[in-house]
């Protein structure tokens, strides 16, 4: 599968899961997420674990600004 297809791909998950977290709270959103991540981590092998975590929190921190932007408007979260 091409780069794009899996762009496509992902979005179209966002976009269903997206709704699904809306309102649960930040506890139960991470809980979800926990979860999800080490779904996602455990399909690997052992070895390769750390790496891919590390990607994947780098991936979170690239990303941060623009969601922020996405729900806060330019001027970013209120608190600060």
């Amino acid at each position: 599968m091409s780069a794009d297809a899996e762009a496509l791909r992902a979005r179209a998950l966002i976009d269903t899961l997206r709704p699904l977290l809306a309102g649960q709270g930040a506890g139960v959103q991470g809980a979800a997420l926990v979860e999800l991540v080490a779904l996602h981590l455990a399909g690997h092998p052992p070895g390769a674990r750390e790496e891919l975590l590390a990607l994947h929190v780098a991936a979170v921190r690239a990303m941060l600004p623009v969601v922020e932007r996405e729900l806060f408007g330019p001027r970013g979260h209120p608190g600060g």
